[in-house]
């Protein structure tokens, strides 16, 4: 009797209308392997890429090429654009003029559908756009434009974002004899028109700017990070510096340093609460470092290390924010146990956390180079992680050498965003790769790595009334009784 009482009193219980069990469950990230997919090759041999999603969600890749085999001069910039699960052919945009050699690609898109790219070609910072249904075809682009002041040259990489619907602005250093400048190009008209340029910062008779990164913020503020490269020899790098300017300014706010010796090649990005710094360090630092400001440039919390990774140049970190305010981070880096092994490191920053670091490409070849990373986010919960595998100087690898991309959904990543208005108090991450790792090509998993997971906040199914649980415990114990009342009546 006590046990088909039980079974009745959970039943109605489970039976009620508009109830349902609150489960507080631990939810935890775990190694990459759970969240990426394989690895695939978009192109074999490339130069410097770039990437950019247009407003269809379509990802393009452009990168600086060859079609000539014994040449290692890129003359060429060819395209491939990634849509509904499907790359399309690769082909040739644009090709340099006279002898000229193209360098350092850039890329970004604007509401409108426009796709808009620049790069360097005999000193010239160089324009061009295509709508980007169309851009698989180099009949599509506009005639390239110079941007840079007359009189001034640009051998540097530049950086081109999108600022308010269909504004364009552009960071570059240029030289001129002695005078090297960083200056901002902007555009209001999607690239119709460009402005005058603006000076972000002068080079000194020891520093020169190099290496800008432009971000642009949810309240329309733009931030740009640099590296200062000590002159004359143009290395190593110094410091990074950072300046910004309100979308009501007119004005650069004066460059501050936010890292110091030994450290380059900084990105930006920034979310709803916050505005993020990552960057490399070369030796004897070593690493990769993150820096956040929670007023958006006015003051910067402490410098954290979120890899122990080396190398320095070869790429940039790239980092992109997502919905819910957590920020991704995609960087190459060496570990040197044994042997140096380059790989291509991922991780997520939040407002008060930073996940362990996950190993995307980790080939386990000596002879192999990784760099170049770039990451793009696509429906607001799909990220794609792009890097170049080239051989190392000297060395002639078998190994699979070209651009590679993964996926990763990532609207189910919980707990790694701050609450609005919380001050971002980054701290390292939990664990980091321990070994030396190779590719298994059976089933897509790398081994050898312990990447410790962490746990995040509890997931919780919607709250549902407590009282409403009180009144169906009830309603369930009045039934039961009366049912065991007449049984026993019908018994007699």
């Amino acid at each position: 009797m006590a046990l088909d009482f039980l079974r009745i009193l959970l039943l109605l219980v489970l039976l009620q209308p508009g109830l349902q069990l609150r489960l507080r469950l631990p939810v935890t990230i775990v190694a990459s392997e759970t969240l990426w997919s394989r690895e695939e090759l978009v192109a074999e041999y490339p130069g410097v890429f770039t990437t950019t999603t247009d407003s269809r969600g379509s990802i393009h890749v452009f990168w600086a090429g060859t079609s000539r085999v014994e040449s290692s001069d890129s003359e060429l910039i060819f395209h491939s654009e990634y849509f509904q699960s499907d790359w399309s052919a690769m082909n040739d945009v644009f090709i340099a003029s006279g002898s000229g050699r193209i360098e350092y690609p850039n890329a970004t898109s604007t509401s409108d559908g426009w796709v808009h790219l620049t790069w360097q070609e005999s000193g010239l910072l160089m324009y061009s756009r295509a709508l980007g249904e169309r851009a698989e075809s180099a009949a599509s682009w506009s005639e390239a434009v110079a941007l840079t002041p007359i009189g001034y040259s640009s051998h540097d990489m530049c950086s081109i974002a999108t600022t308010i619907e269909t504004g364009l602005m552009i960071a570059c250093a240029t030289i001129s004899g002695q005078d090297g400048r960083l200056i901002a190009i902007s555009s209001t008209d999607s690239g119709e028109t460009w402005d005058e340029p603006q000076l972000i910062a002068h080079a000194t008779e020891r520093l020169a700017p190099a290496m800008a990164n432009l971000t642009v913020c949810p309240d329309e503020s733009i931030h740009v990070v640099w590296t200062e490269l000590e002159l004359p020899q143009g290395w190593p790098p110094t410091r990074v510096m950072y300046s910004g300017i309100g979308p009501d300014s007119a004005r650069w706010t004066r460059p501050t340093p936010v890292a110091s010796a030994n450290q380059g090649w900084a990105v930006m990005g920034c979310n709803r609460v916050a505005l993020f710094v990552v960057w490399n360090g070369s030796a004897p630092n070593g690493g990769r470092f993150a820096r956040a400001s929670d007023d958006f440039g006015v003051s910067w919390q402490p410098t954290i290390k979120i890899s122990e990774a080396s190398g320095l140049t070869s790429g940039s970190p790239s980092i992109v924010a997502d919905a819910r305010s957590r920020m991704h981070v995609l960087m190459f880096g060496d570990r040197r146990e044994g042997e140096p092994t380059s790989e291509s490191l991922y991780t997520v920053l939040g407002s008060n956390t930073a996940s362990a670091v996950q190993v995307l490409s980790a080939i386990g070849d000596t002879e192999i180079s990784v760099g170049g990373p770039k990451l793009e986010l696509v429906d607001g919960n799909t990220l794609h992680a792009f890097w170049r595998q080239e051989a190392r100087a000297g060395q002639h690898s078998d190994a699979r050498i070209g651009l590679w991309h993964r996926q990763a959904f990532i609207a189910d990543l919980p707990g790694l965003e701050g609450s609005g208005g919380s001050t971002p108090a980054l701290r390292a991450p939990t664990a980091t790769a321990t070994s030396i790792g190779r590719k298994s090509p059976e089933v897509g998993m790398v081994e050898g790595y312990s990447v410790e997971s962490i746990q995040a906040p509890f997931s919780t199914v919607p709250k549902r009334s407590s009282l409403a649980l009180v009144f169906g415990a009830v309603a369930a114990v009045s039934f039961v009784f009366v049912f065991v009342r007449l049984r026993m009546k019908s018994g007699r």
